[in-house]
């Protein structure tokens, strides 16, 4: 059923929305470890998204992408870096790092454009490199005043911006694509999952049923925002999708001062103005080039 731009981007802003207040529920396992989580986080979202692929009738089609012998290891290679991408996010969340999060997602643009040019050859405008230069320096401000690298945030960037580089390389609808790379990723989370509970270091059902509870609905939480940004990402141009991705990171920051009393510095005040100069003039820099 086709759908108008408004509803596209009432998609779209719902799917950030949920992205967005992602640190709130990762939160809630602080004292879980981050393994754990990631592996339900993997065996769920296999689970429900099977079953959404399978209502939309499509469940044949989305299996024959880990039959494909060339695309398979393009699957493989994004589903390690989207278990990457997770673990990072579940980490940060569960560890006070929120903000750290929160900038990795405001990078990742700035990140991708950069890896282009590197590994694909491509050429960014003068506009775009001073984007990436300001945002290095806003990073450099950061390791200077802090004394240490901010890790997490070029893990999350790094890992999301390699993640969308590879997937170019076998596209697929983002559903089918999240059941090939769960599907990869189950036999690993399932072995994890069975090693804690036999060694007695699991949480799963030695804790509470909230906390389960919690866990199974990873699935869930996974899958739905990437259902309506599929819908949306039909109907809205890319300019429209990335300046309303924001929304995420935007959320994050505001969560992690504003509700976890996370610590931001001067040195954070600097660097994000650094960071938010560079969004502002790769963003207008697409806002021109878009059509219409």
């Amino acid at each position: 059923m086709s759908i108008t731009h408004r509803q596209a981007g009432l998609y779209a802003t719902a799917a950030n929305l949920i992205w967005g207040f992602f640190p709130v529920y990762f939160h809630q396992f602080t004292g879980v470890s981050a393994l754990e989580v990631l592996a339900h986080r993997a065996l769920w979202s296999l689970l429900f998204v099977a079953l959404a692929v399978a209502l939309m009738g499509k469940l044949a089609d989305g299996l024959a992408l880990v039959k494909d012998v060339k695309r398979l290891r393009w699957f493989l290679a994004s589903g390690l870096l989207i278990a990457v991408n997770w673990g990072g996010f579940i980490w940060a969340a569960t560890n006070g790092q929120i903000l750290q999060s929160g900038l990795g997602y405001y990078i990742f643009p700035l990140v991708s454009v950069a890896l282009g040019a590197v590994l694909l050859k491509e050429r960014p405008s003068a506009r775009q490199w001073l984007a990436i230069g300001l945002a290095a320096i806003g990073v450099g401000v950061l390791i200077l005043a802090l004394g240490q690298v901010p890790w997490i945030s070029l893990v999350l960037a790094l890992s999301f911006a390699l993640y969308g580089l590879v997937r170019k390389q076998a596209p697929a609808e983002s559903l089918l694509g999240l059941l090939a790379e769960t599907l990869l990723l189950a036999p690993l989370a399932l072995g994890y999952i069975l090693w804690l509970q036999i060694s007695g270091q699991a949480a799963f059902l030695h804790r509470s049923l909230g906390l389960d509870a919690l866990l199974l609905l990873g699935g869930v939480l996974t899958a739905i925002p990437l259902m309506l940004f599929a819908k949306a990402a039909r109907k809205l141009t890319l300019t429209t999708l990335g300046l309303l991705f924001y929304v995420n990171p935007t959320l994050q920051f505001l969560i992690a001062v504003f509700l976890y009393d996370e610590l931001f510095t001067k040195a954070h005040g600097l660097a994000f103005v650094f960071i938010w100069t560079a969004l502002a003039i790769y963003s207008w820099g697409a806002w021109k080039k878009s059509p219409g």
